[in-house]
């Protein structure tokens, strides 16, 4: 079983993830985050690399991905990014390395969360390019036929804005972005995030909501794995 997560920066979806894991292993249930587990694990960040060249692979399901995404995207090619220094090959290439994990982790009698799932680097590659209407909401009907079963983590774009100042770290561009632009990047990010979950259907947990675990167990029913 495979779990995406969206919501803005800030809102805790690797916190929630690992609390998330603590209680499935709890129970003797095996879980993991992927890409969380690929930024800090040696053998696991050797694999997400690898997996960046699967995209090329002839007739795959990810070559067809990057063939419609490219094709989509093809007006914003050689376009800067507004918050960081990607192309948007980058990002193409990105969504396809998410698809090829979740095709392997598929197979496994395991729960795998992704607290960046498809839908969240979306959101970021649409605030990043500026990309009109008609372009993202085809681009998410693409995304929306490869991706698994999302969670979405709401919080307010002041709530974001609070977490994000308050860790005080500096590992992306959004990190760098004066107050009045950081606002408006979030205000973004909200409003795409409530766009994608009203339209997919998305499972709403808010981060302050002391039953998330328990909601989400419900959901999910992570026992039956």
């Amino acid at each position: 079983m495979i779990i995406e997560f969206i919501g803005l920066p800030g809102a805790g979806k690797t916190y929630l993830c690992d609390k998330l894991i603590g209680d499935l292993r709890s129970k003797g249930i095996k879980a993991s985050n992927f890409i969380e587990d690929s930024r800090s694990k040696f053998m696991y960040k050797a694999v997400f690399k690898a997996l960046g060249a699967s995209e090329h692979i002839p007739d795959s399901r990810t070559s067809v991905l990057a063939s419609k995404l490219k094709e989509l995207l093809a007006p914003y090619m050689g376009i800067k990014a507004k918050y960081n220094d990607c192309c948007i090959d980058s990002y193409i290439t990105d969504l396809c390395r998410v698809v090829a994990i979740e095709k392997i982790v598929k197979k496994r009698s395991s729960v795998c969360l992704i607290d960046e799932g498809l839908f969240q680097r979306a959101v970021t590659m649409i605030i990043n390019y500026d990309i009109d209407e008609l372009h993202y909401r085809r681009l998410l009907s693409i995304l929306s036929r490869y991706a698994s079963d999302t969670v979405y983590l709401r919080i307010s774009p002041e709530q974001a804005f609070e977490s994000v100042r308050k860790r005080n770290r500096c590992v992306c561009a959004m990190d760098r972005l004066g107050d009045d632009d950081l606002k408006v990047f979030l205000n973004r990010y909200y409003e795409l995030c409530e766009f994608i979950s009203e339209r997919s259907k998305l499972t709403v947990v808010h981060r302050d909501d002391p039953e998330n675990i328990n909601i989400l167990n419900s959901r999910f029913n992570f026992g039956g794995v």
